[in-house]
């Protein structure tokens, strides 16, 4: 029963915050051709510079070879919590949020900044992630024994 709860808990961690990620490209970076961090930053690029090709496949498609090495040298409890935040991710990517009416572009990327924050933030605590750099950042982690966030991996 305690497991199960977990499961739970930890299902409802990950899509809020890959939810709130979403709400920030969808209704900030998108709106106002900004750039983020990471694979989210690479699938907006080249979403801009190829518009027909929606920015969760392009997010999907990058994701497929990190997850494979995740596999090979990550947990497969992190591994599989990690699809679930990268499939929910992609998919409330799709929900259209309006968009947050601020004029000054300074404020829009603080903005940005902060839902993307918190929504990581509510990832990470977490025992899995939405994809692309966490996933990396733990292989390298494993690997060389170099901490990028430590206190996912206690």
């Amino acid at each position: 029963m305690k497991n199960m709860r977990n499961i739970i808990w930890n299902v409802i961690l990950i899509t809020t915050g890959s939810v709130i990620c979403a709400v920030a490209v969808n209704s900030i970076l998108i709106p106002k051709q900004f750039l983020a961090g990471g694979f989210t930053g690479l699938s907006l690029l080249i979403h801009y510079a190829l518009p027909f090709i929606p920015v969760r496949v392009i997010y999907l498609a990058l994701n497929i070879p990190v997850f494979i090495f995740g596999w090979l040298f990550v947990g497969h409890r992190f591994f599989f919590y990690s699809i679930a935040g990268m499939l929910v991710y992609s998919l409330a990517v799709l929900i259209p949020f309006p968009e947050i009416m601020i004029e000054d572009r300074l404020l829009n990327a603080l903005t940005a900044g902060i839902i993307t924050g918190v929504g990581s933030g509510i990832l990470l605590r977490s025992p899995g992630s939405a994809g692309g750099m966490d996933i990396l950042a733990i292989i390298i982690f494993k690997k060389f024994s170099f901490s990028v966030f430590p206190a996912v991996l206690r």
